[in-house]
């Protein structure tokens, strides 16, 4: 369950399951979402911020807590996940200690991520994969969750730099 204080809301992942998120209850077709926040540390635990349609379509931003000087951008169209190969890292040093604007801003034509207002990575339209390129509607969400929990598949486990030892904890 998120909790609330004067930094504003804390995701916390104490155990397998563990999974804080907060959803938006509207969707968006085009626009520049912006968090700013801390990501949370420790080896298999993934901060995340996930725009996604209900066709899933997908732009996002994931911060893994074994290292705190990166975030990976990716897109995916369709729920099409049989290659990775869209993600890219980029630079977003000191992300565990410090409050940082991370901004998505997605046009028909255009995708571009940024980090502390400097643009990281942008993606047109005609670069994308072919069929890839978000096209629908879609919804906000933002929160942790433990890509290195012992359930997941070795190939999520290991990108999360994972397993994940709870003993550690909460993160």
């Amino acid at each position: 369950t998120p909790t609330y204080g004067s930094d504003g809301v804390t995701f916390t992942v104490s155990k397998s399951g563990d999974a804080p998120q907060l959803n938006s209850l509207f969707y968006i077709m085009f626009g520049r979402v912006e968090i700013t926040m801390k990501c949370a540390p420790g080896a298999g635990i993934v901060s995340s911020l996930v725009l996604e349609s209900d066709d899933l379509d997908e732009i996002d931003m994931e911060w893994l807590g074994a290292d705190s000087t990166e975030v990976q951008t990716n897109y995916f169209g369709k729920g099409e996940t049989t290659t990775y190969n869209r993600g890219q890292f980029n630079p977003a040093a000191n992300n565990q200690a410090e409050f940082i604007t991370y901004t998505i801003d997605w046009t028909s034509e255009r995708i571009i991520w940024y980090v502390g207002g400097t643009s990281v990575r942008t993606l047109t339209y005609a670069d994308a994969e072919e069929g890839q390129y978000p096209q629908t509607p879609m919804a906000i969400k933002f929160g942790a969750w433990s890509g290195g929990d012992s359930s997941n598949p070795s190939g999520t486990i290991s990108w999360a730099r994972g397993p994940k030892d709870y003993s550690k904890g909460p993160f």
